[in-house]
């Protein structure tokens, strides 16, 4: 399922999914006719001043080492995030280069 969680501009943010995080995020843009952009994320997702900012999974390993501020979740599936910002008049991502460990449910 898509649901419409902002409206920025002529452009729609779709969240997409039935579970919790990871979710699809999905912007339209009315005025082309056509979807713009895609990615997924990770809760929590913010849109302020024409930017959406998200932490994204990446490949790098979670280690003890790594996640030491939840080392009581460490062995329910951690995964290193990294904080993404969408600048939606470009459509231009770029890695803020803050990073977290987050857990699967």
């Amino acid at each position: 399922p898509d649901y419409l969680f902002n409206l920025y501009k002529d452009l729609l943010l779709i969240d997409r999914g039935t579970a919790p995080s990871p979710r699809g995020i999905i912007v339209y843009d009315l005025k082309k006719r056509q979807i713009v952009f895609t990615d997924t994320y990770n809760s929590p997702i913010n849109v302020e001043n024409g930017f959406v900012t998200y932490w994204k999974e990446i490949a790098e390993k979670a280690t003890k080492e790594v996640c030491v501020d939840t080392p009581e979740y460490f062995d329910y599936g951690m995964y290193v995030a990294t904080l993404i910002s969408l600048d939606l008049s470009t459509m231009k991502v770029v890695d803020t280069g803050k990073h977290q460990c987050k857990y699967h449910q």
